[in-house]
């Protein structure tokens, strides 16, 4: 619960199965997952295009090493 919430570990574990299971179940922690879901897609995009971006560096001095030859 207070990786989730603005909750003190004393107080998570001072709740009930039933607040913890209602909080889970809940919309709010719902969109909370998917907008946690979005962020790392739109990190995962830029890693690979990145990723991408370093493999072209490679190719191009893979060929001007070649020309240079």
């Amino acid at each position: 619960m207070s990786l989730y919430s603005a909750t003190s570990l004393k107080d998570a574990l001072d709740l009930t199965h039933t607040q913890v299971r209602d909080f889970f179940s809940s919309e709010a922690f719902e969109r909370f997952n998917k907008n946690k879901e979005i962020d790392y897609k739109l990190k995962n995009a830029v890693n690979q295009r990145l990723d991408n971006v370093i493999k072209g560096l490679g190719v191009i001095n893979k060929t001007i090493a070649n020309v240079r030859r």
